[in-house]
């Protein structure tokens, strides 16, 4: 429909031949529906279409994904207020990729008069800037953390000179000092702060500390041990760690260390020799296989029920007992989490040494390290799952079978109802009675309905919900069908679905809007678009037929009709309210409300009923 009392469009041949090289997306859009009157090549490669595949038409219709309810909202914007409007940082997907981010600037433009003309249009791609602040700002949000609540000791020395600009919390603590008495000191005044001392516990550390040799000489101090007085005077062994901190052209720029109190650590150290004879107690006792492997993973221990499952095998290690077909996968596993000291979880199939037989079993082990944090051995345990296998395997057998006969229910239903569906057009077609084969059409289009959501529900992943947009789309191709030359235009996003229980009642319901636009929006010999959409806002969904003609057309909205009849008493019984207004000027719009979620849907009257 052209726009009208438009004033004559903007010249555009100044600004194409400014911004027809740019690298910047520019278009011209003119007319109250915001229409593409040019666009430059860079405007072309970022949506990945053709120039002039776009050329002339609606913003909304070229755009889908940035319209709302068939409009423009920034478009609109300038055209109203007569302004520029700047929106920075705006995520778009202009494209089926991953979105971008783009500063936006629409600014009227004005042939002669005060009369706006068209708006151009300038995109810039902030995708970079936005990422690189949001990891700017994650990064340093990450290092607050760490030095708030780290349970060790972290400093970072800028420049030569290592001044602190940064102390953790935790290392604060251990010298009894605030980070005003610290932060801004030189390397020549650390020693003196954190009173580093040899291991007899007096003599001061004679040589620069580790942050000052990382800071100074760019110098990689790992694992280096000294004793450190703490605020109530105990001294305490501290295992250190520093390096240098270098800038993108690799020129040092401060230093870091961090030092852990390794008191703890000796006493754990302690703890687990002395636990390891209470952990061979408990793994013999255990109803599951026990295993323990040096670093590298070889087997230094099992518990007996392993050994008897096993045999000699299993001495040996995996190899020997492991299924052919699950040998490869396990290896592979086991050789990726002994790498990243990662925990190991996988099932395989594992000989039996008495009879040979293979059972499923599922294999967990964790890496265990020593008071230095260095690996020390894996342990783990093998779990008998055969019985849980084979019970798994029965269900999804069953499973698969009942999707089959689900599908082939769903599809001998969609065929039944066409079969009916074509007896009932060939009988239309021979009825000499006007109101007959009116009829008849009518039912016609309903039987199709059912049949078109029986076919999107066949195609479904689940078999419980329905793809909205496919649903729409097969309505229209059936609907255009019995009405040639019908312009029947999809509006809806692609994943929004809803349940089957309701989807089938709600095509009923749209079919039947759908039939009676065409048949009464627009005069006799005429026609014009139904729109036919669906959106989802705060768990609701809205499913919208609407159309540009002449509004509530006689017969369209007899409360007594058949047709009407069905609307009613659909909408009831999938818990959806009817809304009627007007599509602009003189169109008809009639939209359903109802819940996204089944659990919500309530049978409610519908208005007029």
């Amino acid at each position: 429909m052209p726009d009208e009392a438009t004033p004559p469009s903007p010249d555009i041949r100044p600004i194409q031949a400014l911004v027809e090289d740019l690298p910047v997306p520019t278009a011209v859009l003119e007319g109250p529906a915001h229409r593409i009157a040019y666009l430059n090549p860079a405007f072309a490669r970022v949506v990945g279409r053709d120039a002039a595949d776009l050329l002339g038409l609606p913003a909304a219709e070229a755009f889908p994904r940035q319209a709302v309810r068939g409009r423009v909202p920034l478009l609109d914007l300038v055209r109203a207020e007569g302004q520029p409007v700047l929106r920075r940082a705006q995520a778009l997907r202009l494209r089926p990729d991953e979105p971008r981010f783009w500063d936006l600037e629409a600014s009227p433009m004005r042939n002669g008069g005060s009369a706006i003309a068209g708006i151009l249009l300038q995109c810039r791609d902030v995708t970079a800037q936005q990422q690189a602040l949001r990891q700017g700002e994650a990064a340093r949000a990450t290092l607050d953390a760490l030095f708030a609540h780290v349970p060790e000791g972290l400093a970072i020395g800028d420049g030569r000179q290592a001044r602190l600009s940064r102390v953790s919390a935790h290392g604060l603590a251990m010298v009894g000092r605030g980070a005003a008495e610290v932060l801004g000191q030189g390397a020549e005044l650390h020693p003196g702060t954190w009173r580093v001392c040899r291991a007899d516990g007096s003599t001061p550390a004679p040589e620069e500390l580790p942050l000052a040799r990382a800071a100074a000489r760019g110098e990689l101090v790992q694992n280096a041990f000294w004793h450190l007085r703490t605020a109530n005077g105990a001294m305490v062994p501290i295992l250190c760690n520093a390096g240098p901190i270098r800038d993108s052209a690799g020129r040092i720029t401060g230093g870091i260390v961090a030092w852990r109190d390794m008191s703890e650590v000796r006493r754990a150290e302690a703890a687990l020799r002395a636990s390891e004879a209470r952990f061979r107690s408990l793994a013999e006792a255990m109803p599951h296989g026990v295993w323990q492997t040096d670093a590298s993973g070889r087997m230094e221990y099992l518990n007996a029920r392993w050994r008897d499952y096993g045999g000699t095998a299993a001495v040996a290690g995996w190899g020997a007992m492991l299924h052919p077909d699950d040998a490869g996968r396990f290896d592979e596993d086991w050789a990726a989490v002994r790498a990243a000291g990662a925990e190991l979880d996988v099932d395989v199939r594992l000989k039996r040494a008495l009879d040979g037989a293979w059972r499923w079993f599922r294999v967990k082990g964790a890496p265990v390290a020593d008071a230095a944090g260095a690996l020390r051995h894996w342990v783990g345990t093998c779990t008998d799952i055969e019985d849980r296998r084979q019970a798994e395997d029965a269900l999804r057998e069953a499973l698969a079978a009942q999707q089959m006969l689900a599908r082939e229910a769903d599809h001998r239903i969609k065929n039944s109802l066409q079969l009916v569906a074509a007896l009932l057009r060939l009988q239309s077609g021979r009825a000499a009675d006007p109101l007959t084969r009116a009829e008849l059409e009518a039912a016609t289009a309903r039987v199709r309905a059912v049949a078109e959501a029986h076919r999107a529900l066949q195609n479904s992943a689940d078999l419980r919900s329905v793809q909205l947009h496919d649903m729409l789309r097969d309505l229209a191709a059936a609907a255009a069908a019995l009405h040639p030359g019908a312009d029947i235009r999809i509006i809806a996003p692609e994943g929004l679905s809803l349940d089957a229980e309701r989807a089938i009642p709600l095509a009923l319901v749209l079919s039947e809007l759908v039939t009676n636009a065409l048949k009464h929006a627009y005069p006799e010999g005429q026609g014009g678009p139904v729109y036919l959409m669906a959106e989802a806002s705060a768990g609701r969904l809205l499913a919208v037929v609407a159309d540009d003609g002449r509004g509530a057309a006689d017969g369209s909205n007899a409360t007594g009709s058949l047709g009407e009849t069905v609307v009613r008493s659909l909408a009831r019984q999938i818990g959806a309210t009817v809304l009627r207004s007007a599509n602009g000027r003189h169109g008809l719009r009639v939209a359903l409300d109802l819940p996204l979620d089944p659990s919500g849907a309530t049978a409610e009257p519908s208005p007029g009923s």
